[in-house]
């Protein structure tokens, strides 16, 4: 082939041509100059920053035949050796298929003889941290010590997987990413060489392209040269790199400007069917409202804007009608976006979304933590958190009541809607009152004024709602009835009485219940019980406490027992209620088991 690529043909030959690193270059210039050349380099930084080519730089200026010098003419025949990669002095060595510990004796016996044709033999040690343990180990003697004729140049991307003793015996040099200004200038100047007609704004959008790198920007300039047909425009560049188009950001800004969500999904449509990759539209976008943020800040005095070559009066106006804080947000939400589709596959989805939240006021679009309470009801009402930012179950309104205010409520429309109160619970935040309140063992029996009455058969299911929950029921039913009710609870004897009571209930033929008979039931063989539980306590702590003869204190202990267990408390309590015996068993009387 007899074409050669741009970064191939232009690569450069002295210190002087290499851009974006002059504090190494000058460094090596100093060292040569002074003869202060040490026995081995470290070279690391990015990938496209040089390192390979001063690697060779160095290599021709120590082999020049006007050397060593810091300038190598480049016309000897050292030096054409060099550059074509075929002189026997300079050995370069890929440390990744060369990586173990016998290619490194095969070196050490290799260094031992003398250079054939120049003054150094020149190790160059590419991706030097792909040497194995052994390898390193191996090397390090030869490193620190070699023969008078060797220089080692070991260059590495990742200078962190470079062991301590190896990095302490050599001179390390770090080249950096080169700068924006400093790519466009070498392309500029290669574009003059070869008389390229091509826009600031092309150059300016390669050399952001290439992230850093001096050859991966050569190499898209060699790329966009190919597909271009007469001068190089930014619209050229964009179409090979695949970069969203300005005029789609610009649309989707005025979209977002209008809060138009409908043209924002439009312009995603569109972006789909041009087959452009919407990772590669967030990423455009975010640029895009970086250029405005920085627009905005920075105003007439504005730089470095990498969507366009100077700031437009759409831009302007843009930026003006989003303002500093939505561009704050805006950017940050897309960033963010940006992350989430590297772990999902919907990126059409996300993109919608994202885009349909820019489209919201700046207050709405906040990120969540830093969103402002939800809106007061008053003005003196306090703040709520911003994590309680959505309402409680029971802030939701109300339905309507089933009853109107003006017309009479009876038994037989309560029993009719008494199924509706579960929707009731949902509202007020207590949805597991619905199953207690389906259940078959509970129906309302009576009304009485704004007193309701709710009969049960299960003894459980009265205890529960009697002690923790009648006061909910009764709001459930006031909200429901459309009127203040107050709830009763009353105990039946069986399952067969409260569907009996249910179905007159529904009928109108249940008369108005009296006061609860289960609680008075209840509460009078409980009290009974404690009082005579009182009287025993009372009796033993009298025989206690009195100083009497021997033969009164036997007395008063055949009168005074001990106290009763608990399991006999419990069955003398059930004892009280008819029908107990099923429950306790044996009924026996208290033994005299507790008597001295």
């Amino acid at each position: 082939m007899s074409y050669v690529s741009f970064s191939l043909k232009y690569r450069p030959r002295s210190f002087d041509d290499v851009i974006g690193q002059q504090h190494v270059a000058q460094t090596l210039k100093n060292a040569l100059a002074n003869d202060r050349v040490t026995h081995a380099y470290l070279l690391t930084g990015p990938r496209g920053t040089g390192k390979t080519t001063t690697a060779r730089i160095l290599a021709a200026a120590l082999n020049c035949e006007h050397g060593p010098t810091p300038n190598p003419c480049g016309e000897c025949d050292m030096c054409k050796a060099i550059v074509a990669g075929n002189a026997m002095d300079v050995i370069e060595m890929d440390a990744a298929s060369n990586r173990g510990i016998d290619d490194i004796r095969e070196l050490r016996e290799k260094v031992k003889f003398a250079p054939a044709v120049g003054r150094y033999k020149v190790y160059i040690l590419d991706e030097a941290h792909m040497l194995t343990t052994d390898a390193n180990n191996a090397l390090l003697k030869t490193l620190e010590e070699p023969p008078g004729h060797v220089v080692f140049i070991l260059l590495t991307t990742e200078l962190n997987k470079i062991i301590p003793t190896v990095l302490s015996r050599c001179q390390h040099f770090q080249l950096r990413s080169i700068a924006l200004r400093d790519i466009i200038g070498g392309l500029r100047s290669l574009a003059d060489k070869e008389e390229i007609e091509v826009d600031d704004g092309a150059l300016a959008a390669i050399a952001d392209a290439a992230d850093g790198a001096m050859r991966d920007a050569q190499s898209i300039f060699d790329q966009v040269v190919a597909y271009a047909d007469g001068g190089i425009s930014l619209e050229v560049v964009n179409e090979v790199l695949g970069v969203t188009d300005r005029e789609l950001l610009s649309r989707i800004a005025d979209q977002i400007v209008a809060a138009d969500v409908a043209g924002c999904f439009g312009c995603v449509d569109t972006a789909i069917a041009e087959g452009k990759d919407l990772v590669r539209l967030v990423e455009d976008l975010t640029v895009y409202m970086r250029d405005l943020l920085r627009l905005q800040i920075c105003g007439e005095a504005v730089e470095g804007l990498r969507t366009s070559t100077e700031a437009t009066e759409e831009m302007r106006s843009q930026c003006e009608a989003l303002g500093e804080e939505r561009l704050l947000d805006a950017v940050g939400s897309l960033a963010e976006l940006q992350s989430q589709l590297k772990r999902s596959s919907q990126h059409g989805l996300l993109v919608e979304v994202g885009l349909a939240q820019l489209c919201r006021p700046a207050a709405a679009a906040a990120p969540a933590a830093q969103r402002p309470p939800a809106q007061q009801e008053g003005p003196g009402q306090a703040a709520q958190p911003a994590q309680q930012a959505r309402p409680a179950a029971s802030a939701r309104p109300a339905a309507g009541p089933v009853v109107s205010p003006d017309e009479p409520l009876t038994l037989k429309l309560i029993a009719a809607n008494w199924n509706q109160i579960s929707g009731e619970f949902n509202r007020m935040g207590n949805p597991s009152l619905n199953a207690m309140m389906q259940d078959q063992d509970m129906s309302p029996m009576a009304l009485e004024g704004n007193a309701l009455t709710i009969g049960f058969a299960n003894e459980f299911r009265f205890s529960s709602v009697e002690s923790r929950h009648k006061e909910t029921i009764a709001e459930a039913a006031s909200r429901l009835f459309g009127r203040p009710l107050q709830i009763a609870c009353r105990l039946l004897g069986s399952a067969e009485e409260l569907a009996q009571a249910a179905e007159a209930s529904k009928q109108g033929l249940v008369e108005p219940a009296p006061e609860s008979e289960a609680e008075g039931q209840i509460e009078e063989p409980v009290e009974q019980a404690a009082e005579e539980t009182a009287e025993a306590e009372e009796a033993v702590s009298a025989s206690g406490s009195e100083t009497q003869a021997p033969a009164e204190q036997d007395a008063a202990a055949d009168v005074a027992e001990a106290p009763p267990t608990a399991d006999e408390a419990v069955a003398q309590t059930l004892s009280l209620f008819p029908g107990s015996a099923e429950l306790t068993g044996d009924e026996e009387e208290p033994s005299g088991e507790g008597e001295n």
